[in-house]
């Protein structure tokens, strides 16, 4: 389920956004969105909200290629994200930099 979510969020961020800087962006956000959702279902206490989070969303993409991939190819996985996300760092010190 969770591979079947990272999948249509992806082709919708490509279909959606044309270029290569906004479809990093948007990488960056639905880790980001993922992450926070697990960390409210963590800690808010309600225990109907967190069953639903953690059966439907994944709790980083990361994961979702831990659960569908093993040996070489994930590792090959994992090192592209991270040059995604650190694609982002650089685009956002970028900006920040530029910003002042």
């Amino acid at each position: 389920m969770d591979l079947i979510i990272l999948l249509v969020l992806v082709t919708l961020i490509v279909i959606i956004r044309k270029d290569f800087k906004s479809f990093i962006y948007s990488l960056g956000a639905v880790e980001i969105l993922f992450r926070v959702l697990h960390f409210i279902a963590n800690n808010l206490g309600i225990i109907e909200l967190k069953k639903i989070i953690d059966t439907y969303i994944p709790n980083s993409i990361i994961s979702i290629f831990a659960n569908y991939s093993t040996g070489l190819f994930y590792d090959i996985l994992v090192w592209i994200f991270v040059i995604f996300m650190g694609i982002l760092d650089y685009y956002l010190f970028n900006y920040l930099i530029k910003r002042k």
